[in-house]
């Protein structure tokens, strides 16, 4: 495949010199005339473990050359990858003026180009982003998106002094787009690659990235916070963080990463507390670890106005206990939700299979009443008895007993779902998820 590839940083080198490893022929393009000839003189621009010998090989076989000229580039491809930078304002936002910049010269050059062309945005940018990029091509080429050209996302995971390494084993090979024949092109590009391939619509891939590199910053913050807290303890935090992550059940894997509910229960809250009092006590900075049981808060009021937001009066739960399948209410965010309604003048009545409060007992007992004084009042015996009279429904736990008792809803009756019981299923209509 003809391939012209903008940006000639790390990025942009990177993809150029490993995608003729794999038969494609390559057009580096960048304003700087000082790069582009290092890249015709088969030198690196960057400093990068194995790239000098991997732009040697492309130059000396003729399948990678490099250009100023976005017209040269275009005409002599058929896809093109974008890899600008797109550095932070002073508020933080990401600066897209090169990607743009780039995007008006490829719609200028795409005038003159009578075959179809993909444009592929490799930059991190927010999601909007495709839809401005295609829009902005339609004005310069006089050209309809999915007839003369079609553009797709295609974030890349590339990390410095391993970037080659990372480009032939991605975790993935992520595209977003809607046409079916950018996908495809795509899928043709990384034929070689032996990476899962996912087709994913723009948003969602534009979205992945920044979250990706938010949870490494977070990694990286969470366990330095952790080792200042043991070395003012004279502990070893490697010690700590070497047995850390040998558990790979729960603290290194797919666990509890799901939107949802916030947290709750006996455990997480008291033990979150007590790691940032330990760090008030040594006086050591947590802002981390101090955070969290704030922006736990912040998510169940997320939740709490969602309901207030529908406008009803008569609350229904499904579910109370902090965990389906248990009676336990200690730290229950779905208690805290229905006690804070109650409080703001809302009708609410709870269904929870598991929950007998005749049988509460101790501390269980005496958080459920803190809390929901009336909670013997509220109870009710059914789902039925939920669905037929309430006017909103919360779902807080993900059963199959919920699942079906909210295919009988009303078109009139708000569902506002926490747990995600149909994986499928958007916000829309009568329906709410909570991140979703």
């Amino acid at each position: 495949m003809n391939v012209a590839v903008f940006g000639i940083g790390y990025v942009g080198s990177v993809c150029a010199a490993c995608l003729t490893q794999f038969g494609h022929r390559v057009v580096a393009v960048d304003t700087s005339l000082e790069k582009t000839e290092l890249i015709n003189s088969g030198i690196s621009p960057v400093v990068e473990a194995g790239l000098d010998s991997l732009i040697a090989a492309g130059v000396s076989s003729g399948s990678l050359a490099a250009t100023t000229s976005a017209a040269e580039a275009i005409k002599a491809s058929d896809l093109a990858l974008i890899c600008v930078g797109t550095p932070s304002e002073a508020n933080g936002a990401p600066n897209l003026d090169f990607v743009f910049s780039v995007i008006r010269q490829i719609g200028s050059a795409l005038k003159q180009k009578s075959t179809f062309y993909v444009i592929t945005l490799r930059s991190t940018a927010p999601p909007g982003t495709l839809a401005k990029i295609e829009s902005i091509l339609e004005d310069t080429s006089g050209k309809r998106a999915g007839i003369g050209f079609a553009v797709a996302v295609n974030p890349e995971f590339l990390r410095e002094g391993s970037a080659i390494q990372d480009f032939n084993n991605p975790p993935f090979t992520l595209v977003g787009a809607n046409s079916e024949k950018a996908t495809a092109q795509l899928q043709d590009l990384y034929a070689d690659l032996s990476a899962e391939f996912l087709h994913v619509e723009p948003g969602v891939a534009e979205m992945v990235k920044y979250a990706s590199n938010g949870y490494h910053a977070l990694k990286v913050a969470f366990a330095n916070e952790i080792g200042k807290l043991c070395r003012e303890q004279n502990i070893d935090g490697h010690s700590v963080m070497d047995i850390f992550c040998r558990d790979q059940k729960l603290n290194i894997s797919p666990a509890y990463l799901r939107p949802g509910i916030a947290y709750g229960g006996s455990c997480l809250p008291k033990d979150v507390s007590a790691l940032a009092n330990m760090g008030r006590e040594t006086d050591t900075a947590l802002h981390l670890v101090s955070s969290i049981s704030i922006s736990n808060r912040s998510h169940l009021d997320y939740a709490i106005n969602l309901v207030l937001k529908s406008g009803c009066t008569r609350i229904g739960f499904l579910g109370l206990s902090f965990k389906a399948g248990t009676d336990d209410l200690r730290g229950s965010p779905l208690v805290a939700m229905a006690g804070n309604l109650i409080e703001k003048g809302k009708v609410v009545h709870i269904y929870d299979p598991n929950i007998d409060v005749s049988r509460l007992i101790g501390a269980n007992k005496a958080f459920a009443h803190e809390h929901l004084k009336d909670l013997e009042s509220i109870m009710v015996a059914s789902s039925r008895d939920i669905m037929d009279n309430s006017e909103c429904i919360v779902v807080g736990h993900a059963t199959e007993q919920f699942s079906e008792a909210i295919k009988t809803a009303k078109a009139d009756q708000q569902i506002i779902d926490l747990v995600r019981l149909d994986g499928g299923r958007l916000s829309g209509s009568n329906y709410c998820g909570l991140c979703w």
